[in-house]
C-alpha cells in the first residue's frame, strides 16, 4: 500500500530522469509510476500552493511534475495514446494552478498534445490503409487462387460450372444427374464448386472434418 509523500515521489521522479536521459524507457516508466503513485493528489485547499523546493515539493506540483515528466516517456515508449491522457490530466490540473509558475510547462505541454494528436492522426491513417491494403491483397489472392486452381477450361453452355464434357441427364430411377461423355483420366477436374450436402462415411472423417474448420 502506498503513503502518500512528496519528498519520496521526488526522489522517484529524479531516478526516473536519470534512466530516461540514459534512454532506458522501461526502467524509466517504472519509476515514473512510483512517483505519480506516491505524489499527493491536489485538493481544494493545496492546489493552489507554491512549491518551496525541488526536495520538498507541494502536493499539486509532485503531482503535476511527475505526469508531466512521465508523458514525455510515455510518448517515446508507448506511442501517443498513453501520453495523451497524462497531458490532458496534468493540463486539467493546471487550471487551478498560478498561470505564471507553470507557463513553461502549460506550453511544453501544449507542444507534446500536438506531438501525440499527430502521433495518432498518423497511426489512423496508416492503420486505414493497411485494413484497405489487406481486404485488396486478401481479395487479389482469392481470385489468383481461383484463377490457379478452379479455371474450367471448357465449361458447358448449359453448366458454366463443369466442363463441356460434363452433361445433365434425366434418369426415371435416379432422378437428374450429372454424367461424363468420356473416359476421365485421373486428376482431371470436372466441375470446382461447393456441394449442397457433405456426408462423411465414418465418424473420424467427420471430426477431421470439424478441426480442419477450425483452424
Amino acid at each position: 500500500m502506498y503513503r502518500k509523500n512528496s519528498s519520496t515521489a521526488s526522489i522517484l521522479r529524479e531516478i526516473g530522469k536519470a534512466a530516461h536521459a540514459q534512454k532506458h524507457l522501461k526502467e524509466a516508466l517504472k519509476y515514473y509510476n512510483l512517483a505519480v503513485a506516491y505524489a499527493p493528489y491536489p485538493s481544494k485547499s493545496s492546489g493552489s500552493e507554491p512549491s518551496s523546493s525541488s526536495s520538498n515539493p507541494s502536493p499539486s506540483s509532485s503531482l503535476i511534475i511527475s505526469l508531466a515528466e512521465r508523458s514525455a516517456v510515455l510518448l517515446q515508449a508507448r506511442g501517443g495514446e498513453e501520453a495523451l491522457r497524462d497531458v490532458q490530466f496534468t493540463l486539467k490540473l493546471l487550471e487551478s494552478e498560478d498561470s505564471s509558475e507553470y507557463a513553461e510547462l502549460r506550453k511544453e505541454l501544449t507542444e507534446r498534445k500536438a506531438c501525440c494528436d499527430k502521433f495518432l492522426a498518423e497511426k489512423g491513417s496508416f492503420m486505414q490503409e493497411l485494413a484497405k491494403d489487406s481486404l485488396e491483397e486478401m481479395e487479389k489472392r482469392r481470385k489468383y487462387k481461383n484463377l490457379l486452381l478452379f479455371k474450367v477450361k471448357k465449361p458447358n453452355p448449359l453448366l458454366p460450372v463443369a466442363e463441356s464434357f460434363v452433361q445433365i441427364k434425366l434418369d426415371p430411377v435416379k432422378g437428374r444427374q450429372l454424367v461424363v461423355n468420356r473416359d476421365i483420366p485421373a486428376g482431371e477436374e470436372l466441375m470446382p464448386d461447393s456441394g449442397f450436402v457433405i456426408q462423411f462415411l465414418s465418424t473420424i472423417q467427420s471430426i477431421k472434418f470439424i478441426l480442419q474448420v477450425q483452424q
